[in-house]
């Protein structure tokens, strides 16, 4: 409570567990009708912070504050997928697609589940977190024809999901489902035609 229309000098300081200052966390701090102060800031980490409030240069009455700041979630309006799986997709080539996890102010959310289905098909895939905000996708489809891909974000379709891939028929023989047989792949003689 300040002391009529003095104007006391209020600062807070966020430091991590390890005593790493963190910034300001863009804190604003305003005089209520009641002659109380409010502050809000909005934190940029997730994790226990150690939140010091003071007043002229001192702690307040119990500061500091352990806060534990819950992660930011993804919002799925600010998500996205990109990649080469989203339009040159043939079968039974790999291809892959990167969803970009945003939260709310399009910032990179770090921590995320990442989930995607391929309608009533079952198709070999895998999901790479690569630690940054970005998820990798990684599918092989098994059929030709009109591919059903439905990208979640912590259990919810992002913009855009689900997506209609168009899945071709090889271009050629697949490198995979292919051999090869015959003498020059196993001995041969120096200057002469070896055949396999």
């Amino acid at each position: 409570k300040s002391d009529g229309d003095h104007l006391p000098h209020i600062s807070c300081k966020y430091l991590s567990l390890q005593g790493k200052d963190l910034g300001n966390f863009d804190t604003k701090i305003t005089k209520n009708d009641d002659d109380t102060w409010s502050v809000s800031y909005v934190p940029a980490v997730g994790g226990s912070v150690i939140l010091h409030v003071l007043l002229y240069d001192q702690e307040l009455s119990g500061s500091p504050f352990n806060v534990d700041v819950a992660p930011a979630k993804g919002a799925i309006d600010k998500c996205y997928i990109t990649g080469p799986g989203l339009t040159t997709t043939q079968i039974y080539q790999p291809t892959h697609c990167i969803v970009t996890v945003n939260d709310q102010m399009g910032r990179r959310v770090n921590q995320a589940q990442v989930g995607v289905a391929f309608g009533d098909k079952q198709v070999d895939s895998s999901i790479k977190d690569n630690g940054d905000g970005t998820f990798l996708i990684d599918f092989t489809p098994n059929s030709p024809g009109i591919l059903i891909m439905s990208v979640m974000v912590d259990g919810k379709q992002i913009k855009g999901s689900p997506f209609q891939l168009n899945i071709s028929e090889s271009i050629g023989a697949c490198p995979a489902m292919c051999y090869a047989e015959g003498t020059g792949i196993k001995e041969c003689i120096q200057y002469r035609r070896a055949d396999f």
